[in-house]
């Protein structure tokens, strides 16, 4: 804002190439968190439907993939999301993967508890 007031006592061009920087600044910060909440959403809709408490990272990818009309399986160039692209998409929310045992095997995943705060603020 203060930008803007010093580019109003310069005069045009300044003015118009200010305003729209700043609309296209918002608009990409605005675009970057609808899709964190329109991932939440779509990670709410996995955990309620597969009736689970925790999952494994290429297993909400998978399912994530699999979701008719959402841009996980088109996600970066036409290719599939993966579990880098997600790990970044949650950081915003303070959610990182976590080691989780499944017998005796250990991976990479996410516990639904760790989503809760930002289910119940962002959905």
């Amino acid at each position: 804002m203060p930008l803007l007031s010093i580019a109003k006592n310069i005069g045009e061009p300044f003015v118009s190439e200010l305003n729209q920087s700043y609309f296209k600044i918002n608009s990409e910060i605005g675009d970057e968190e609808d899709i964190g909440v329109e991932l939440l959403m779509d990670i709410k809709s996995i955990f309620e439907s597969l009736r689970i408490d925790t999952i494994h990272s290429y297993q909400l990818i998978s399912e994530l993939i699999r979701m008719d009309g959402r841009p996980w399986s088109e996600w970066k160039r036409g290719k599939a999301m993966t579990a880098n692209s997600l790990s970044r998409l949650l950081k915003p929310f303070k959610i990182k993967p976590k080691d989780i045992r499944e017998g005796n095997v250990v991976r990479k995943g996410y516990s639904k508890k760790e989503f809760m705060d930002s289910f119940e603020r962002y959905i």
